[in-house]
């Protein structure tokens, strides 16, 4: 492949994960009981189902998240932060994924959140 290709193709990569963050980017997380009339059941399925595409689009941020959080913690040093920050950042990411996966598959039946969410902080 030659480089205009290749350019093109990163391109349309960074496309394909900018996009859907436009769309989410004044979401509130929870729907309005005002604006939108209906039942409880009806409101545990939506908040479940965004809930978990949130998870699957932006697990991937756990890799990143989670070690600048450790560094960021006053009693863990920078060390500390990039030698368990980074595996436990893949791990959440994996975690948060296959969460947000099992979310939408089971979206039908309420139940409170797996994991916090996505801006919420790190243990």
């Amino acid at each position: 492949m030659d480089m205009i290709r290749i350019k093109y193709l990163i391109l349309l990569g960074l496309l394909m994960v900018i996009i859907p963050s436009l769309g989410l980017a004044g979401y509130k997380y929870r729907f309005d009981e005002r604006m939108n009339q209906r039942g409880q059941y009806e409101l545990g399925v939506a908040e479940k189902v965004t809930r978990g595409f949130t998870n699957v689009l932006y697990g991937w941020t756990e890799m990143a998240r989670t070690p600048i959080d450790w560094g960021e913690r006053i009693d863990k040093g920078k060390i500390q932060a990039v030698a368990i920050g980074i595996p436990y950042g893949i791990l959440r990411m994996v975690g948060r994924t296959v969460v947000g996966v099992f979310e939408i598959g089971t979206c039908y039946v309420p139940q409170e959140p797996i994991f916090s969410p996505i801006e919420g902080d790190v243990v």
